[in-house]
């Protein structure tokens, strides 16, 4: 085995498949993946059973399949290593172990699986702060709200996308657009409790008169909870900063003069929007 080999592994999916792994782990062919592992140095296989043992706590054997991956350099390896280790509760050893130094604080993908890591470890903080400078890519915004779901840091991770919406409208970089970012905004509002503001921000976005891929699903839920909820027309939006019409965590929207909102009936109303 070498790196070559590894690498030619990913790149055509040789060796056994990923599906032929599930399928064999399914079947309870444990040791058969292991002889491919040692045998035939299929990482495929090593990998999936090397997350088994560690599932059974059997981490000594887990740790000594991936050794001969990570003694070529396999990077993938030495990721699943650093994941085995934060669960025997090596946290600190398995990061240090891992974090991208500052060349590699430049590849959003080292960054991504890093902060997967650095959260399973207990350490929100630094898996937020290696993602920040890539909010301009739209995969690691989506990255970024997965890592910190459940972790007790939304308002955190809305001012972060809020500053991330403003550079997306006033740079215009071409990667991510600022409608993407505020779908993102939107999911997190609404994982936080706050529906009827994660809708509002929909709302105007959909009259923004910027162009969206064709039915966007966010934007078909935002239809049918208008809907649902029965807005009247004219209807005033009320916010919790007792600002009729204003969108605190989308602050660009709130430089329209006005806006067409669609009704309950299938009418449309013009409202005056308040000035920043």
């Amino acid at each position: 085995m070498n790196i070559d080999d590894l690498s030619w592994q990913a790149r055509h999916h040789g060796g056994v498949s990923p599906r032929m792994v599930r399928t064999l782990l399914d079947l309870g062919q444990l040791e058969l993946l292991i002889q491919a592992a040692q045998e035939r140095g299929d990482w495929n296989c090593a990998q999936a059973e090397a997350r088994q043992l560690c599932a059974a706590a059997e981490f000594e054997r887990a740790l000594a399949l991936l050794v001969p991956f990570t003694d070529v350099g396999w990077r993938a390896a030495e990721w699943t290593t650093a994941e085995i280790m934060i669960r025997r509760g090596e946290g600190d050893e398995a990061l240090a172990m891992v974090r991208p130094d500052a060349a590699a604080r430049d590849d959003g993908h080292a960054c991504a699986r890093y902060a997967e890591l650095a959260v399973m470890a207990g350490r929100c903080d630094e898996a937020i702060g290696v993602l920040t400078p890539h909010l301009g890519e739209s995969w690691l915004l989506s990255h970024l709200i997965k890592v910190t779901e459940g972790q007790g840091r939304d308002d955190e991770v809305l001012d972060l996308l809020t500053r991330a919406a403003e550079r997306a409208v006033s740079e215009s970089t071409g990667r991510a657009d600022g409608w993407q970012v505020l779908l993102v905004i939107a999911q997190v509002l609404k994982r936080a409790g706050r529906t009827d503001e994660a809708v509002d921000v929909l709302r105007t976005e959909m009259t923004s008169g910027r162009r969206h891929p064709p039915e966007l699903p966010a934007l078909r839920q935002t239809r049918h909870h208008r809907r649902s909820a029965g807005h009247s027309r004219g209807r005033t939006t009320h916010h919790p900063d007792g600002k009729p019409g204003r969108y605190p965590h989308a602050p660009q929207l709130n430089r329209r003069r006005s806006l067409t909102l669609p009704t309950a009936d299938g009418r449309v109303s013009r409202r005056p929007q308040t000035s920043c």
